[in-house]
C-alpha cells in the first residue's frame, strides 16, 4: 500500500508563495531536483520542499498545468509529526505567506499576533 499522497489545497499552489512559506519556516525550498525522499525510491517531482528533523520530503510536481504537493505520511519519515495530519500545518503556513505576500504587494505591513486559543494564529494587516 502506497504512503504517497497529495496534499490537496483549495487555493493552487505557486512557486513564489512555496518559497516564501520555507523562509518563513525555516525549511528548505530546492529548486530543480528532480526526486524527492520517502518510503520508495526516486520520487519524481519538479522541486523539494525539505523540512528539518524530518527524513522524508516533499516534492512540487506539475500536474494537469498546476504545481502540486506529494508526501509520503509513513510515520517513520518524520513529515506527518511536523507539518500535521494530510498537511494541515503545512497548508496553514501557506495560507500565511500568501496573506502577507498579498498585503506587500498592496504596500500593508502585515505581522503575527500571539491569539486567544492554542493552536490558532492570528495575522494582523495594517491598513
Amino acid at each position: 500500500m502506497s504512503h504517497v499522497t497529495t496534499i490537496e489545497s483549495e487555493e493552487r499552489y505557486d512557486i513564489p508563495t512555496l518559497m516564501r512559506m520555507c523562509a518563513d519556516e525555516g525549511w528548505e525550498f530546492i529548486k530543480d531536483r528532480l526526486s524527492h525522499r520517502s518510503y520508495y525510491p526516486n520520487q519524481a517531482c519538479r522541486h523539494v520542499v525539505r523540512i528539518p528533523g524530518a527524513d522524508y520530503e516533499i516534492g512540487v510536481v506539475m500536474e494537469d498545468g498546476e504545481w502540486g504537493l506529494k508526501w509520503d505520511s509513513y510515520g517513520p519519515g518524520g513529515l506527518q509529526a511536523r507539518i500535521g495530519s494530510n498537511g494541515g500545518l503545512l497548508k496553514q503556513a501557506y495560507g500565511m505567506a500568501k496573506t502577507r505576500m498579498v498585503a506587500s504587494s498592496h504596500r500593508r505591513r502585515c505581522y503575527q499576533r500571539p491569539a486567544q486559543q492554542k493552536g490558532w494564529t492570528r495575522l494582523v494587516i495594517d491598513t
